[in-house]
């Protein structure tokens, strides 16, 4: 069973050139000649603490070298009855980076309760170059500010 904090990995998109008439992928069924097709299987390996140097407290973090930074980041969606009623603004998360700059947790600091669901779900996916202690990557807390806007 996977946990919450299992780290999130990228999508892992896997060719399937070449597999024509492979039964157990295409029940076989032959596709076109000459098509290929894609699978894209989400990827969420369970770490635990395996691989995992100690966790800082929430909202504590020892003396780092440099602070982890965001290298992908999500567009948050906000939720149509959000949208309906006119509600927007900036929810800031802090949120646990591991030292494989995955966001293993996540939580509110400043809320907009119709907003905050979604801004930890907006969080959780970001990835980020982790923080530095010694040369070495660290788990570090970061905040993170998921702004909705209305279009």
């Amino acid at each position: 069973m996977l946990r919450r904090a299992a780290c999130r990995a990228a999508a892992v998109a896997v060719s399937l050139a070449g597999l024509a008439g492979c039964s157990m992928l295409w029940g076989n069924v032959e596709p076109e000649r000459g098509t290929t097709s894609t699978i894209v299987i989400a990827v969420q390996p369970y770490c635990g603490d395996h691989g995992h140097g100690p966790r800082p407290p929430f909202g504590a973090n020892p003396k780092l070298d440099s602070v982890a930074t965001a290298i992908d980041s999500l567009p948050p969606r906000s939720p149509e009855i959000a949208r309906e009623a006119g509600v927007h603004g900036t929810v800031i998360i802090a949120a646990l980076v591991c030292e494989h700059g995955n966001v293993v947790d996540e939580r509110v600091r400043k809320s907009i309760p119709m907003l905050d669901s979604a801004a930890r779900s907006c969080a959780a996916q970001w990835h980020f170059r982790p923080a530095v202690i010694d040369g070495r990557p660290v788990a570090s807390w970061k905040d993170i500010q998921v702004r909705f806007l209305l279009h």
